[in-house]
């Protein structure tokens, strides 16, 4: 019997492990050549302060490396633009780190949010 239940533990305690999975999005609106600033500026900014590397870069997504199993204090970053409806571009930012049982070691979203604030804040 106690073999059953510590079976049934570790299957519960795996399973709150995929379900808890940190992210944090943010968006700029911009059009015109304020959007390829901000699109170089992205870059820049993570590959200056981001932990991992850049992996994909074009006219639609940046992308780092990771999030990576056993490295639990840094975020990775998703970067895509979508057309809007207004004829304006939405540049998407998403932020996630590879979770603990209890959640990232390093919450996404301050440094998401940095990232954001510096986008939005450029002229």
């Amino acid at each position: 019997m106690k073999k059953r239940w510590g079976v049934l533990i570790v299957l519960l305690l795996a399973g709150c492990g995929t379900f808890y999975r940190p992210t944090a999005t943010a968006g700029v609106q911009c059009d015109g050549a304020r959007c390829e600033r901000l699109w170089q500026r992205a870059q820049t900014w993570l590959a200056v302060n981001g932990r991992y590397r850049i992996q994909i870069i074009n006219d639609a997504v940046i992308q780092t490396y990771g999030p990576h199993e056993g490295v639990y204090d840094a975020v990775a970053y998703t970067l895509t633009k979508h057309q809007q409806p207004n004829g304006k571009v939405l540049i998407s930012i998403q932020g996630g780190c590879h979770p603990t049982l209890y959640g990232c070691v390093t919450d996404p979203a301050p440094l998401t949010n940095l990232l954001y604030a510096e986008l939005e804040a450029m002229p």
